[in-house]
């Protein structure tokens, strides 16, 4: 994912793995699938499992930053 090869630039590996941890939702890990996929389904109705396109995801992102 070109956003954690970016952060690991800037910040530890471990540090960048739990931002997007599957096993926390908030603030803990922002960039969970989790997370990701309840701002796709809230704010843009795409279903969790439908192809999010580029330019949703970096939306999507933004929110969730």
């Amino acid at each position: 994912m070109l956003l954690a090869n970016v952060l690991r630039n800037y910040f530890p590996v471990p540090h960048v793995l739990r931002l997007f941890d599957n096993d926390v939702r908030g603030d803990a890990a922002p960039y969970s699938i989790q997370n990701v996929a309840e701002i796709g389904l809230t704010n843009y109705g795409i279903c969790p499992g439908e192809w999010y396109g580029i330019s949703t995801c970096g939306q999507v992102f933004e929110k969730l930053d």
